[in-house]
């Protein structure tokens, strides 16, 4: 606990969250989870649709 407290308190912690907020906002996420495959948005519905996307990506 002592370790996930530093972590936690650390400035550069709640910098990089910022960040990856931002990071975010740019790319047009509304919400988690989003899922990226080569730079573009999945649009899902079900863990099948990701895992064919994944295999068909795979397979190129």
């Amino acid at each position: 606990m002592d370790e996930f407290s530093a972590v936690y308190e650390d400035p550069a912690t709640e910098a990089k969250v910022e960040r990856d907020q931002a990071d975010g906002e740019d790319l047009g996420v509304t919400g988690t989870p989003t899922f990226f495959l080569d730079g573009e948005e999945l649009d899902l519905s079900t863990v099948e649709d990701l895992t064919a996307q994944l295999d068909e990506a795979v397979g190129r």
